[in-house]
């Protein structure tokens, strides 16, 4: 497969490497001239010094025969940029963008990205997950909402709001649900499809 990787930080770097190990293609953009420099002396004719965000440079990646453009810079609205330019101008399958603001996840899924990774999330969730309390372990948010799956021991307490599959408060534990408290708000939960949100404007470059 061929992958086009926006970024030569130690993420991009590393990333470029195991993918050569795997056998894959990859090229690698980066603005800076001495990080490509450097990249070069590692990893060979991989890396093109140029800004990812500009269309032209995509295309001279090759981005429109790539099986998948990845974003990985240290800026989330870099990021967001280059997959937009990839997707739209240069017809990427997928796009992936390294989310370093978990709350901006949500923007990027629904401006049609298809894959985030939040490193920051990732650490959150294993911590939780270590340290797990009054019963019950996250399991993994909800695309598009701020709520979350989890995994509830069959002896757990009640929380107050806390929903069976019919969206109603179970009624055989006694629960207090202060009124007018949008914390206790017991509509059913949204469902796990993907948040799409169109794109209409055209990229400045």
């Amino acid at each position: 497969m061929y992958f086009v990787i926006a970024g030569g930080g130690q993420v991009g770097f590393h990333l470029a490497k195991a993918l050569l190990e795997s056998s894959h293609e990859v090229m690698l953009l980066e603005s800076d001239r001495r990080r490509a420099q450097v990249i070069e002396a590692e990893l060979g004719s991989v890396v093109l010094n140029a800004p990812a965000d500009e269309g032209r440079y995509q295309i001279e990646a090759g981005c429109q025969r790539a099986d998948a453009v990845i974003a990985v810079t240290g800026e989330d609205p870099a990021n967001l940029i280059i997959c937009q330019l990839a997707k739209w101008k240069c017809n990427v399958p997928r796009v992936i963008a390294r989310v370093n603001d978990p709350k901006n996840e949500i923007v990027f899924k629904a401006l049609g990205i298809d894959e985030t990774i939040s490193s920051t999330r990732v650490i959150m969730n294993v911590i939780e997950q270590e340290l797990p309390s009054g019963g019950f372990l996250p399991l993994m948010p909800l695309t598009g909402s701020h709520l979350e799956l989890i995994e509830a021991e069959e002896d757990a307490p009640l929380l107050p709001n806390e929903l069976v599959g019919d969206g109603r408060e179970r009624d055989d534990r006694q629960t207090h649900k202060p009124e007018q408290n949008p914390a206790y708000d017991t509509h059913p939960a949204p469902s796990l499809q993907e948040v799409r949100g169109s794109y209409d404007g055209r990229s400045r470059r």
